[in-house]
């Protein structure tokens, strides 16, 4: 498992919400990259979200944790093959020269 905060950002580290430290909310492309180095390396992110002191998401995490759904929906729902394999080697031909920037074993 791959444990971290939304809110660390700038070396902060924080696990609890604090007032004013909204700029401690890691970026969208930040978060990406921590799915790519946890998700990506067969494990599994768990990000820690915190209430504010109302019990509530504050809305700035919850509009970055949209964004980051939104944004991994869009890398990963638009597979340009897929294939199964019950042997050693899978062969997939493509229809056209295309640009490869990720596979998903």
């Amino acid at each position: 498992m791959a444990d971290a905060p939304l809110r660390g950002a700038n070396g902060r580290q924080e696990w609890f919400w604090e007032p004013g430290d909204e700029k401690a909310v890691y970026s969208l492309d930040t978060l990406v990259d921590m799915y790519y180095k946890s998700v990506g390396r067969n494990s599994t992110l768990i990000l820690g979200i915190t209430s504010d002191d109302n019990g509530l998401i504050p809305i700035g995490d919850f509009n970055r944790m949209a964004e980051f759904d939104a944004k991994i929906k869009e890398l990963f729902s638009k597979p340009v093959a897929t294939a199964q394999s019950h042997s050693h080697m899978t062969t997939i031909k493509l229809k056209r020269e295309t640009p490869i920037n990720q596979i998903v074993i």
